[in-house]
Parts: C-alpha cells; sequence; structure tokens
C-alpha cells in the first residue's frame, strides 16, 4: 500500500462523512511510516477540520522535527507557530 492510495483513500473518507475512518487509516499509516511527510500533513489537516486540535498539535510538532532534517526551516518554523495556535500549552 502507497503512501499515496492511503491518502487517497483517506480523502474519499472524508468526502462520505467518515472523518475516524480517515483518522484510523493514516493513524495505521504512520505506524508503518512515521517519517513520512504527505501522511503527516493529511492527518493534521483531517485533524484541524474535524476539531481535533491536540492531534493536530501532535502533527505539527512531528513535522517540525521532519522539516527540520531536512533543512526546510520555514515551513519547520509555520508548523511551530500552528501547533502553538493549536495547543498553547
Amino acid at each position: 500500500v502507497t503512501v499515496e492510495s492511503v491518502i487517497l483513500d483517506a480523502e474519499l473518507f472524508i468526502k462520505y462523512q467518515s472523518p475516524e475512518k480517515a483518522f484510523n487509516l493514516l493513524r495505521e499509516a504512520l505506524e508503518r511510516s512515521p517519517r513520512s511527510i504527505p501522511l503527516r500533513e493529511k492527518m493534521r489537516d483531517i485533524c484541524v477540520a474535524n476539531r481535533n486540535l491536540t492531534e493536530a498539535a501532535k502533527q505539527c510538532l512531528a513535522l517540525v522535527s521532519l522539516y527540520i532534517t531536512r533543512e526546510d526551516f520555514d515551513l519547520a518554523y509555520d508548523r511551530l507557530q500552528e501547533a502553538k495556535l493549536l495547543d498553547p500549552r
């Protein structure tokens, strides 16, 4: 199963009003591919859209680390700021 197919399936679940199924699908895929930026970005999007702000902030923080590793400091900074807005703790 590719990252792209998981993301497409998650988008279909969202389209058909099943955000919990999309969340579970992405969570399982992230267990297999924890360093996948596209999976984490999609998980963040779904969590924000469904008001799961704590999980969205966790995904943002994970993305910060991944973007720093790739030396994409602008995106890392953007995700860090987003995490602060989503969960001020």
